[in-house]
C-alpha cells in the first residue's frame, strides 16, 4: 500500500514537471514566433518606388537613454505650461513628437500652444509612447480636475501603428482591443491561452504583409478605445487628432515606409471622425508644407523629429481654426 502510494506521488510529480516544462516551452515558442512575425511585418523588403514617401536620410544616432542630452531633451518633466492662465486646460497626448524630443521646452508644441492660446496646457505625452500609453501612464496619476479639460489633442506619427501591434500593447489592452465573448474572456484569464489568442489576432494582420486592410480595421478599434478612455477620464473634452503627414526616413525598409504612409493616408481617419465627432487635422493641410529636412532636428539629436520651425508654423493656424476662446 505504501509502495503504491509512493508510485502515485512520483507519477504526479513527473506529470507536474512535464506539464510545467511544456507550458514554459510553448510560451517561449509563441513569443519567438510572435517576434519573428512582428519583425517580418516591420522589415519585409519589396520592390517599391518610395520617392513619394521618403525624405533625406540622416546618419546620426538617436539619443541614448539616461545621458545628459536625453535628460535635457526627453527625460525632464514637462507636464504643465501656462498655469498662470485661468481658462480650462488643454491636454496633449502622444509620443516624442508631441513631447518635444530634442527641443527646449519653450520650443515644443504644448508650450507654444499655451503661449498662443493663453490657456494652461498639460503635456501628458511620453518619448517612445503613444496615445494609449499617455492616458494609462500619466493622466490617471498626475492629472488634476480632468473634468475641466476642454480639449485633448493626440499627435499621431507614422510609427504608432507599429507600436499598437507590439506584444506589450496587445497583452496590456487585450480586452479593450479584441471583441471577446464571455467564454473567451474567461479562458483568456490563463496567460497561455491569452497568448494564443493574441498570436492568432496578430497573424491575421501580418500574414499577407503588408496587409493594410486588416491593420486599418485594427487601428479603428484602437482609436475607438482611446476615444472611450478619454470620455471616461475627461468627459467634457473635445478630442482632436493631429496627423503628422511627413515624409518618412530612409533608414527603414521600403514596404514598411509604404505601409505606414498608407495608414496615415487611409480613409479610416475620416470615417472615425464622422462616427465619433472627433476632429482630424492633417499637418500638411494646415501649414501647406511637407516636413522636409528644413523642418527636422539636427542629426545628432534625432533627424526625423520636428524642429521648432515646424511647430512654430503649425501652432497659430491650428489654434485659430480649432481652439475656441
Amino acid at each position: 500500500m505504501r509502495k503504491s502510494f509512493k508510485n502515485i506521488c512520483i507519477i504526479i510529480i513527473i506529470n507536474i514537471f512535464f506539464f510545467a516544462a511544456f507550458y514554459y516551452l510553448l510560451n517561449k515558442c509563441i513569443d519567438y514566433d510572435f517576434y519573428k512575425k512582428t519583425q517580418k511585418f516591420k522589415n519585409t523588403t519589396e520592390n517599391i518606388d518610395i520617392k513619394d514617401y521618403q525624405t533625406e536620410e540622416y546618419s546620426g544616432n538617436e539619443l541614448k537613454y539616461n545621458t545628459d542630452l536625453f535628460k535635457q531633451y526627453c527625460g525632464e518633466k514637462r507636464i504643465k505650461f501656462g498655469e498662470q492662465y485661468n481658462s480650462n486646460p488643454i491636454g496633449i497626448i502622444g509620443c516624442s513628437y508631441a513631447y518635444g524630443h530634442g527641443l527646449k521646452k519653450e520650443e515644443s508644441f504644448p508650450y507654444l500652444l499655451s503661449e498662443y492660446t493663453k490657456r494652461p496646457v498639460n503635456n501628458y505625452s511620453e518619448c517612445g509612447s503613444d496615445a494609449n500609453g499617455s492616458l494609462n501612464n500619466l493622466i490617471a496619476k498626475e492629472a488634476e480636475n480632468t473634468d475641466k479639460t476642454d480639449y485633448i489633442i493626440y499627435v499621431y506619427m507614422y510609427d504608432h501603428i507599429n507600436r499598437y501591434l507590439e506584444k506589450y500593447f496587445l497583452y496590456g489592452n487585450f480586452y479593450n482591443v479584441f471583441n471577446l465573448s464571455d467564454t473567451e474572456k474567461f479562458l483568456c484569464k490563463n496567460s497561455l491561452i491569452r497568448k494564443l489568442f493574441v498570436y492568432y489576432k496578430l497573424h491575421k494582420i501580418i500574414k499577407d504583409y503588408p496587409n493594410t486592410k486588416e491593420a486599418e480595421k485594427y487601428l479603428s478599434v484602437v482609436l475607438k478605445n482611446i476615444s472611450e478612455n478619454i470620455k471616461r477620464t475627461m468627459p467634457n473634452a473635445e478630442f482632436i487628432i493631429i496627423i503628422y503627414d511627413e515624409k518618412l526616413p530612409l533608414n527603414r525598409k521600403k514596404s514598411a515606409i509604404k505601409f505606414e504612409s498608407d495608414i496615415i493616408n487611409s480613409k479610416i481617419w475620416e470615417d472615425f471622425a464622422k462616427e465619433t465627432g472627433t476632429k482630424v487635422v492633417r499637418t500638411k493641410d494646415i501649414t501647406g508644407f511637407y516636413f522636409d529636412k528644413d523642418y527636422k532636428l539636427n542629426e545628432d539629436i534625432a533627424g526625423w523629429h520636428p524642429n521648432a520651425k515646424a511647430w512654430a508654423e503649425l501652432t497659430p493656424e491650428f489654434a485659430d481654426k480649432y481652439i475656441k476662446d
